[in-house]
């Protein structure tokens, strides 16, 4: 087997050549270098951090929606509390 003009071993069948690069055996498939083990697990790392930022943000979100539907039923319970006196007193606001 020779070498293409890039100083690469062909593997036609797998659109795959083999090759020399910086002293180690390197892929190529269809052009594009593979990247190294190493280099896929720190992606691997990078996207898991950006999943859990992503669920923490998504946890806190809910927490501030579910603390707001609190607050504005409290308000609505309130504002139920004053109509009755209000009425109690003989009063009847118009809303």
């Amino acid at each position: 087997m020779t070498a293409n003009e890039r100083g690469r071993y062909a593997l036609a069948e797998l659109e795959l050549e083999v090759g020399l690069r910086e002293g180690w055996v390197r892929y190529w498939h269809k052009g594009d270098l593979l990247p190294l083990p190493a280099d896929l697990l720190r992606r691997v790392d990078d996207m898991g951090r950006q999943l859990r930022r992503a669920q923490e943000q998504t946890r806190q979100a809910q927490e501030q929606a579910r603390q707001a539907q609190e607050q504005a039923e409290q308000e609505r319970q309130q504002k139920e509390r004053l109509l009755a006196q209000l009425r109690a007193l003989g009063a009847e606001p118009k809303l």
